[in-house]
């Protein structure tokens, strides 16, 4: 899914109140400073060097997914489902990283 696909899909999930299908989006170098992406289908995406500060990825699935020097500063990752995650020289300062 090219990045524009995928915040126009963001958009919508939260024009129409549903979770976001981001499976295999390239999210790299974006600005998703404070979205909602909760619950979202977010495998294999990249999001590597994406701006994720205070974003909500609470029970989002996250397989093989990119986060490489992603900026989690404060971002909700409660009960986020993580399998082989990337997170080489991601910030996650303040980040709830809670089961």
């Amino acid at each position: 899914m090219s990045k524009q696909e995928a915040l126009q899909e963001i958009e919508r999930a939260q024009r129409e109140g549903r979770v976001p299908s981001l499976s295999k989006a390239d999210l790299s170098y974006t600005d998703l400073h404070g979205v909602d992406l909760s619950g979202g289908d977010l495998r294999e995406a990249n999001l590597s060097d994406t701006n994720l500060r205070g974003a909500n990825l609470s029970g989002a699935f996250l397989d093989q997914v990119d986060l490489t020097g992603a900026d989690l500063t404060g971002a909700n990752l409660r009960t986020a489902k993580m399998i082989r995650v990337r997170l080489i020289g991601a910030e996650l300062r303040g980040a709830n990283l809670c089961a």
